[in-house]
């Protein structure tokens, strides 16, 4: 390329560069676009130069189609200009300058512009022929030279039907690679789709434990539908690479005729040239695809791996069911034994209760030892009554406070003082309810464990008998009779109400001697309380260099922004719900943060895209190189969205928590501190600088040119986390310093977005999406509500991480 042009070239080629990464806009563009045209700058070159960077990053619609309008009209008027001057200058002006000033324009536009070209040559061909007329019919002694000019015409013009076949075919072979590689993203897609077929039937066969026999049989018919789909891909991955051959095939013999028509002049060398730069761009998407087929087999291989797994999983509880399932039908067989024991049990209570009548029928017949004491007792017979019906009460013990026992206790001194001669007989009269108590008691405990067994039997096997056996509502009947809970004693026998001195006062020794005995009362389970949620403002650190968390408090915002005043990236406007159980780093990933991952990890992150008044990929430079001066407490950079993947996991596996990166939700809820301001300064722009790095006046006077806040905030490249005033969250460096990664694939808009703040999955997950611009972002693009994308593989200078923990509940 000539000196003069390339000046221009290089401008236009930033102006592009300015603009995919935010730092022009539109309007910037196209004014950079006409004052270059204006000096002279070659539009056919600036057209192949957008080309180029469209190959590496496409334009969005509106930008494409308005650039090359203008760019087309640049190169129209151009001809034009050389048409007018051959036509005043006539033929006698050298007529060969005259041809070469319209055949190379138009033939380096056909190598440019295909098919268009051509017809723009025709074009051209129709203004010489009127020249040469016009010069025949006023200069009549050049005749001879004309008509010589008139037959090179129709040698150029055949010439150039020979190169409209060439490019036909060229475009032919270009259009089959083309519909090669849609049917190749269109086999990729079919098997995505089949993966999450795939880890939705892992997931229901992970939730279905209660059927585990039948997921077994439904998992293995899966697998060998799975199998058969597997081995389906493969042919088509393998149909796919036979199709690679052929095309590498087709474009050796390319190649070939290429090399045979470099014969034929210099604009076929340009041609070809220009062809063999599509073909490699071709053959580097083939290579990428080759290699997202690689990484699909890889995918495939886990899931392979994994219903295995999910396999031997099934095969190691079908025994253990088994097992169960005898068990249970061990304990269903002995439940009939065991109900034989509770209607022994029921029985021998039976005789217990007869024992007692026995009892109180002696006591009975001891009524008239105790007239005597008849008349001392008559005064406390009522109350006693009273007593006695609480000790029916299966409650009583419950009821009986201390001043009531103490009561007791003396009256029952009293009675004892009253029957000096009847000592030893209500002696033996105690000792035998004792004795009959402690039967009961032992009565209850073998019912109860015979009812344990009975209720576990049940639970193995699902059912429940319908004997004298049963459990309701936490209570225990054995053959119709109420026992108490586990822990309590027997505290009443069923004495029959006998108006005699006798039965009263036996009913006051036998209140004495169980409020001596009787047993505590059981104590509570302790109940298990789940750790609540922190306090929305919390600041967690899982350990001394682990990065501070502060919760966030639950909520909902607005998100995005109306298409009047944003971009339609960021439309349609929408409400969002954040809910609890969420924290977000407080700073960004220093440097010194990143430098223990990489000690333990040792990943290889060299190679990175930083900026010396130009983005440039530069394989040198890397997070410890970012191409500016950085200390420990800077931002990290040059870190892909892998890489903060990997950070994430290495740390939760460090510290036992789940760290990952946020939704773009959760971030832009965050950094609108759940409100609907997008940035916490005016619309001017002039508090910018107190608030976030941007770019501001001190990267204006080193790199003249760029649009800046009117502010400095001291610092051209990235500063140190938490320079800047945090925002109501206790978050800093939300907006500026660096792009934030976030866990979301990139859509062009909104539209069917979540609505609950997860992360979306359905977009184009080979790109991700970033948040809240850098040091390097213009006026226009920080902001919360901006959204930006970059491949999961790119690094940048400009560009680091923040991370989000989930706090269970």
């Amino acid at each position: 390329m000539h000196s003069s042009t390339s000046s221009p070239l290089l401008t236009f080629e930033k102006v592009l560069r300015a603009f995919g990464t935010g730092g022009f806009t539109y309007a910037d563009v196209v004014v950079q676009l006409e004052r270059l045209l204006a000096i002279g700058a070659s539009p056919t070159a600036m057209l192949e130069a957008l080309r180029r960077r469209e190959r590496i990053e496409p334009f969005p619609e509106y930008a494409h189609v308005e650039v090359v309008r203008l760019l087309n009209a640049a190169i129209e008027r151009s001809a034009n200009e050389s048409a007018v001057s051959v036509a005043e200058d006539g033929p006698d002006a050298s007529q060969d300058q005259s041809l070469d000033a319209v055949f190379t324009p138009a033939r380096s536009t056909s190598a440019q512009n295909g098919e268009g070209a051509v017809d723009a040559l025709q074009g051209k061909r129709w203004e010489i022929d009127q020249a040469l007329n016009g010069s025949i019919a006023s200069k009549e002694p050049a005749r001879s030279r004309n008509e010589e000019t008139l037959r090179e015409s129709k040698d150029n013009q055949a010439e150039l039907g020979v190169m409209r076949d060439t490019l036909a075919a060229r475009d032919a072979t270009i259009a089959q690679v083309l519909n090669s590689l849609g049917e190749r993203d269109t086999q990729l897609a079919a098997s995505q789709q089949q993966h999450a077929k795939i880890v939705l039937m892992l997931e229901a066969r992970a939730n279905a434990g209660t059927q585990l026999e039948a997921d077994l049989r439904t998992a293995q018919s899966r697998a060998s539908v799975l199998t058969a789909e597997l081995a389906t891909a493969r042919a088509a991955l393998q149909a796919e690479q036979n199709k690679g051959r052929g095309f590498d095939k087709a474009w050796t013999e390319s190649l070939a005729s290429n090399e045979a028509a470099r014969s034929r002049g210099e604009d076929a060398l340009l041609e070809a040239r220009r062809h063999q730069s599509d073909a490699q761009a071709l053959r580097d998407s083939l290579s990428a695809r080759e290699a997202t087929i690689a990484q699909l087999r890889r995918s495939l291989g886990e899931r392979d791996a994994q219903l295995a797994a999910l396999q031997q999983e099934h095969a190691r509880i079908v025994p253990m069911l088994e097992e169960r399932a005898n068990a249970g039908a061990k304990l269903e067989a002995n439940l009939p034994a065991a109900r034989m024991r509770a209607e022994a049990t029921a029985l021998e209570l039976k005789a217990s209760k007869e024992a007692a009548a026995r009892l109180a029928a002696q006591l009975t017949r001891s009524e008239s030892d105790l007239n005597a004491e008849r008349s001392k007792l008559d005064a406390m017979k009522t109350q006693l009554n009273s007593h006695l019906e609480l000790l029916r009460s299966w409650e009583w013990r419950r009821g009986f406070d201390q001043n009531t026992c103490r009561e007791l206790d003396a009256r029952a001194q009293a009675a004892e003082m009253g029957r000096a001669a009847l000592q030893t007989q209500r002696d033996d009269l105690q000792n035998q309810v004792a004795r009959l108590l402690s039967q009961l008691d032992a009565d209850k405990a073998q019912a109860d464990g015979m009812q344990m067994t009975a209720s576990a039997g049940a639970v193995g096997t699902g059912t429940v008998g319908t004997g004298t056996v049963g459990v309701a509502a936490g209570r225990t009947r054995v053959g119709g009779s109420p026992l108490p809970k586990q822990g309590q004693r027997r505290t009443l026998i069923a004495l029959p109400l006998i108006g005699s001195a006798a039965v009263v006062v036996a009913a006051v020794a036998f209140g004495a001697w169980l409020l001596v005995h009787r047993a505590p009362a059981a104590k509570e389970a302790p109940v298990s309380v789940s750790a609540p949620v922190p306090t929305p403002g919390t600041v967690i650190r899982d350990c001394p260099t682990c990065p501070a968390m502060v919760v966030l408090p639950a909520g909902r915002f607005k998100q995005g922004s109306v298409r009047e005043s944003g971009s339609a990236f960021e439309t349609p406007l929408h409400w969002v719900a954040i809910g609890p159980s969420l924290s977000m780093s407080s700073n960004v990933v220093t440097v010194d943060d990143f430098q223990q991952f990489i000690a333990d990890t040792g990943r290889d992150m060299q190679g990175c895209d930083t900026y010396d008044g130009d983005w440039k990929y530069r394989p040198d430079n890397s997070w410890k190189n970012p191409g500016f001066s950085q200390a420990g407490t800077h931002p990290v950079t040059c870190v892909s969205w892998n890489d903060a993947k990997a950070y994430a996991r290495w740390l939760s596996k460090k510290v036992g928590h789940r760290y990952r990166l946020p939704s773009a939700s959760e971030w832009e809820y965050a950094a609108r501190v759940g409100g609907e301001a997008v940035q916490p300064w005016g619309a001017d722009g002039s508090t910018a600088c107190a608030a976030a790095n941007v770019a501001d006046a001190s990267a204006a006077q080193r790199y003249p040119g760029w649009s800046v806040f009117t502010c400095s905030d001291g610092y051209v490249n990235t500063a140190p986390v938490g320079s800047f005033k945090a925002n109501s969250f206790g978050l800093n460096d939300m907006l500026g310093n660096v792009f934030q990664w976030t866990e979301d694939c990139w859509r062009a808009d909104y539209t069917g977005a979540p609505i609950d703040g997860s992360a979306r999955s359905d977009g184009d997950c080979s790109e991700h999406e970033l948040r809240g611009g850098s040091w390097f972002s213009t006026p226009a693009y920080v902001r919360a509500n901006y959204r930006n994308h970059f491949a999961a593989d790119y690094r940048t200078s400009s560009v680091g991480i923040r991370l989000v923990r989930d706090i269970s509940p």
